[in-house]
């Protein structure tokens, strides 16, 4: 197999071996169509959740409000919404589609960005711009689950080789996005007030909307082309045979139109966008889909998912408050040190997809988390015994050091997460398999990001800022270890026993009599042995030229002459 080292994103992947979209079937110019919409949506909707960090609190407070706890629930809304509506939005994906899904999702949290700036505008009642902040970030929480099940599932899709690789550069951009949000949103709110910051960010997400649209106009181009070849099949089945029986091109383009997508189609066999993979064209039910894909690979997986990003609230809810307290960190300084965390999660993420990519997903994600555990015993209960030992000054310069090396750690344990549930399904990975691997993935993700900054502020409190780290490492590294148990005594790939080989594009139901392309010895050899084209692969349903259905109605047929 071609090795995938020095492979740009871009390039064309063969040897793909699923029974979905073949990702080779991409041009480099959808693929950058692809990664446009993924890292445009990704930028400005991470400006926007982070915009408000520097001064939503003042503004709360200004109302007569307590700012901080308020805060805490605007942002614990966001993925909480997210959580509840991935099932929703994985149901409307079988059933709309997932282009609908995008003109849906972006321009709605454009909007919910401009009523959440212009809250304190719309009302002057303090309660009443509480609402409209809880009520807006509750909206534009549906908008991203709508956009990101469908940006993750087409990514998915479109990169099955290089997920990792695809990944690790989404969440530079992410990156970048969470870091420019507190710039931008502190600047723009010192000139112009508190509604300036949220225009600008609804301005930039619509910016992203053009690649929806640029991506609807391939996705239905494919679709027309896929369209127009099963006219072709239709016609071929209509006529009998084709006008030129007998030519060499004839068989050549009736090999070429006859796709299994098409025949398998009009058995009911294969769903189309909206349908599911179910006999008799009918439709699976939502737990059925989310059982077919469920494993303890699977869940485990998504447990480290959801404790990986649980790390990020836990340590940055309670960083500021340890950086001014127990370190004298002036307030301006406080935003340099957040940043250290994002600047380093960033760099590394092209690197760590790579290297998932090269040596295996869940052996990656596994070391993140145990050295993110150990990252927050080293943070937390380590550095006071520095502190005494050295000073606080050193403390500071070993903190920091530690909370640059935590970035590191968690692009480690983050990246390949979606890549690693992914190959926990088994079997062929359809497009309802993949979009619910997504929903489950945005689910256990949100989860993460909504439990623990409540949690950790309950705790900070009452036991410090030392235990309360201490906690949260000692369960990072018993994860870790458990996952590594599981995984290593298990394997970590759902197996893959009985599942067939890639067929070429041809219809599985055509006859068999279709002379093969190719080198002419190896056809001559071919007619010798009896095998007369690449049809007399294991994974043909075709008997002796006759279609299953064929087959059956024949059978019957000679049943009932020799009852007579």
């Amino acid at each position: 197999m071609e090795s995938d080292e020095g492979r740009s994103l871009l390039s064309p992947k063969h040897g793909h071996d699923d029974d979905g979209p073949d990702p080779s079937d991409l041009t480099w110019g959808e693929k950058a169509v692809v990664l446009a919409l993924m890292t445009s949506v990704s930028f400005s909707t991470n400006i926007t959740i982070s915009l408000v960090l520097p001064f939503l609190p003042q503004e709360i407070n200004s109302l007569g409000l307590p700012g901080q706890l308020l805060t805490g629930f605007v942002f614990a809304v966001f993925p909480f919404m997210i959580l509840v509506l991935s099932p929703l939005c994985n149901v409307l994906a079988r059933k709309l589609g997932r282009v609908p899904l995008l003109y849906a999702g972006v321009p709605l949290q454009a909007s919910c960005v401009v009523v959440f700036g212009m809250a304190t505008e719309l009302t002057k009642s303090p309660t009443g711009v509480v609402v409209l902040f809880l009520v807006s970030r509750a909206l534009q929480g549906f908008g991203a689950a709508m956009a990101n099940l469908a940006i993750f599932a087409i990514v998915a899709e479109s990169f099955p080789e290089s997920l990792g690789k695809v990944m690790g550069f989404n969440e530079v951009i992410i990156g970048v996005g969470f870091m420019t949000g507190p710039v931008l949103g502190s600047l723009l709110y010192s000139y112009g007030g508190f509604a300036l910051p949220f225009l600008a960010a609804s301005g930039v997400l619509t910016l992203s909307f053009p690649f929806v649209v640029a991506f609807h106009r391939q996705h239905e181009a494919k679709h027309e082309l896929e369209r127009e070849r099963e006219r072709q099949v239709e016609e071929a089945r209509g006529s009998g045979l084709p006008r030129n029986f007998g030519s060499d091109q004839a068989f050549y383009s009736a090999e070429e139109g006859l796709t299994p997508s098409s025949s398998q189609r009009e058995l009911g066999m294969v769903a189309g966008d909206g349908g599911a993979c179910k006999p008799g064209g009918g439709e699976e039910g939502f737990w059925a889909q989310v059982l077919e894909v469920v494993s303890w690979r699977l869940v485990l997986s998504a447990l480290v998912l959801l404790i990986g990003t649980g790390a990020f609230g836990w340590v940055e809810t309670i960083l500021s408050l340890h950086l001014q307290d127990d370190l004298g960190f002036q307030d301006k300084y406080i935003g340099m040190v957040f940043a250290v965390i994002n600047v380093t999660y960033s760099l590394c993420g092209p690197f760590v997809g790579a290297l998932a990519d090269k040596f295996g997903y869940k052996p990656i994600m596994i070391a993140g988390l145990a050295l993110t555990g150990v990252s927050f015993v080293m943070v937390g209960p380590v550095s006071d015994t520095v502190g005494r030992a050295f000073g606080r000054r050193d403390q500071v310069v070993y903190e920091v050091a530690l909370l640059a090396l935590f970035g590191a750690f968690q692009s480690l344990a983050m990246i390949p997460t979606l890549p690693a549930m992914k190959e926990c399904v088994p079997g062929t990975h359809s497009q309802h398999k993949i979009n619910t691997v997504v929903m489950i993935f945005n689910q256990f993700q949100n989860c993460g990001l909504m439990f623990s900054p409540p949690v950790t502020g309950a705790l900070a409190p009452a036991i410090g800022w030392a235990d309360t780290m201490a906690l949260y490492g000692g369960l990072c590294i018993a994860l870790a270890a458990a996952s590594a148990s599981f995984f290593g005594a298990y394997g970590g790939k759902a197996p893959q026993e009985g599942k067939l080989p890639r067929t070429a594009s041809y219809d599985a139901t055509a006859p068999l009599l279709v002379p093969s392309r190719g080198d002419p010895a190896q056809n001559s050899q071919n007619s010798i042995s009896g095998s007369f084209s690449r049809s007399h692969s294991l994974q043909s349903p075709v008997v002796m030229g006759f279609s299953p259905m064929e087959e059956r109605f024949r059978k019957r047929r000679e049943q009932g002459g020799d009852a007579g």
